[in-house]
């Protein structure tokens, strides 16, 4: 699997963007930027939609994402992707909802 890296500078630091042919596999940041792999079209929807939300223009992504995980984290990130943007998050509410899953699936 051929992974295609770029990064962006942003208010907040610099942005390291990984994708494949298919989903973007990570965003994180950085302390400086290194070698980049980035002829490939994916790394540039992701940079200009992160662009465009640090600019206030964008509130959604729409490019394809791909998070690895255990099934646990997998859990954790649909709940987190479900937080309006700019909502205060229930952390209290979303720990027992994870905590509920863990056991179930501890169960199962």
């Amino acid at each position: 699997m051929q992974i295609f890296t770029t990064y962006c500078s942003s208010p907040v630091g610099i942005i390291q963007i990984r994708c494949t042919h298919e989903h973007v596999l990570s965003i994180n940041f950085v302390e400086q930027a290194g070698e980049e792999n980035d002829d490939f079209p994916l790394l540039s929807v992701c940079s200009k939609q992160l662009q465009a939300y640090f600019n206030g223009e964008r509130k959604n992504f729409d490019f394809a994402m791909k998070q690895n995980g255990t099934s646990f984290q997998q859990n954790v990130w649909t709940h987190l992707s479900q937080i309006p943007l700019w909502a205060p998050p229930l952390f209290g509410q979303l720990k027992l909802e994870l905590t509920i899953m863990r056991i179930v699936n501890f169960k199962l």
